[in-house]
């Protein structure tokens, strides 16, 4: 990955002001920003949510610009990328600037959909 490419990303869960992960981020200054088409779901039996595709949804989190790629790189360990999520490419609408942008998000991965699905919680 060019370090010269400026690396965004949408956070919805443990990453976010106030929560457990949110350390990670804490020296950036996030965006407040709306992901529609998909909806989170925080099972209360698990420490961390999920997001689908969901055309009639959103969900709100913060937007990040221009992440360092090695703190990505600590965001995939932590994240599990590859295996627990994967990033996909979003379109964030930021709001206070009636603006679009692109950015990563943590989406997961066939087996954690299919653990959810099995225990019920997307059913």
């Amino acid at each position: 990955m060019n370090q010269e490419i400026p690396i965004n990303l949408f956070v919805y869960g443990n990453y976010l002001t106030g929560f457990r992960n949110h350390y990670v981020l804490q020296n950036l200054e996030p965006k407040i920003g709306i992901l529609s088409d998909y909806r989170r779901i925080w099972p209360p039996d698990k420490p961390f949510p999920i997001i689908l595709q969901d055309q009639h949804s959103f969900v709100r989190g913060e937007f990040y610009q221009n992440i360092p790629v090695v703190l990505l790189q600590e965001l995939d360990w932590i994240e599990g990328e590859g295996n627990l999520f994967h990033r996909i490419k979003v379109l964030i609408q930021i709001l206070r600037s009636n603006s679009s942008k692109s950015a990563y998000a943590y989406y997961p991965s066939s087996a954690l959909i299919k653990e959810f699905t099995r225990q019920k919680i997307l059913n």
